[in-house]
Parts: structure tokens; sequence; C-alpha cells
């Protein structure tokens, strides 16, 4: 399967979205961390901008705390600095992502309740 670079930015566009959210952030955060406009990031979102890889990585370092690689799917291993999510967590995690918007920040809103009563 030739996988082509519009499937690709999407690909990442949507990716990006995923950990932004799981991350609690919006793109206006986003954007604000990594020097870009929320504009910016709600298209490399959408997978509508072709983005350079150092647009990638300061969006990855600076805004979600994580390699650049997170973005393409790469899953972090013992020896990096985030460990790997147990994979229940990233199931839980890409059910939450695929919700409409309105549904994800309400689940959302819940599990920070949650962190917040447990002390996380």
């Amino acid at each position: 399967m030739v996988v082509t670079a519009t499937a690709l930015l999407q690909q990442v566009g949507n990716r990006l979205r995923t950990l932004r959210e799981v991350a609690g952030l919006t793109q206006e955060e986003v954007a604000e961390r990594a020097g870009f406009t929320g504009k910016y990031v709600s298209e490399i979102e959408r997978g509508l901008r072709d983005v350079p890889l150092s647009t990638l990585e300061r969006v990855a370092t600076r805004a979600l705390e994580t390699r650049v690689d997170a973005l393409f799917g790469a899953r972090p291993s013992e020896t990096w600095e985030h460990p790997a999510l147990p994979r229940s967590v990233e199931v839980v995690a890409q059910r939450i992502a695929v919700l409409p918007s309105l549904k994800r920040r309400a689940v959302l809103r819940i599990v920070r309740e949650l962190l917040s009563v447990v002390g996380g």
C-alpha cells in the first residue's frame, strides 16, 4: 500500500489532535507554546498544511512535551523520557479522540475531575 503525502499529513494531523486532547490543551494553547497561531495548528490538525519537520518538532517538544516521532504514531521505548502508555490507556485515549467534540470535552472534563479526586 502506497501512502501519499496528503494521507500522511492527515495522519500526522489526527495524531496531533489526539495528543493535544489527551494533554487537555486547546489549539490556542498548543499554538502559544509552539510560537504559532491557533489557525495554523488547526490547519495542521486538518492535514491542510505541508508542514516542515522543524515545525512539527516545535509543536511536539514545546507544546506537547514529547518527541517528534510521537506525531507519526511511534511508541516511546523504556529508554525515552516518557515511557509508553499501557495499551488499555491508549485504547481509551483513541476512543475518546474520535468522539464528537462536545462529548469528547465532557468526557475529558470528567476524567480531569476524577484525577483531581484521586490526586493525579
